[in-house]
């Protein structure tokens, strides 16, 4: 993958990861469908750059997380 390309992957889940936060500290259940892509998003750029892993297994399981987190609000809005 084009170095431009990786850097712009890296950047664009940075700033979802700012908007979905920002989010879902105003109660916005959109910001659970937006920080899921930004772990989709990290994870891509984790298996592009050298040294990746850690960061790929943590978005793994923060995909994982944001799953849990979503279901859990759905349950609790009835």
């Amino acid at each position: 993958m084009e170095n431009w390309l990786i850097q712009a992957i890296g950047w664009a889940a940075f700033a979802m990861n700012v908007a979905g936060n920002l989010m879902l500290a105003r109660l916005n259940v959109w910001g659970w469908i937006v920080r899921l892509l930004t772990n989709v998003a990290f994870i891509v750029y984790a298996l592009q750059v050298p040294g990746g892993g850690p960061m790929w297994a943590n978005h793994v399981a923060f995909f994982a997380i944001n799953i849990y987190g979503f279901r859990h609000w759905r349950k609790q809005q009835g």
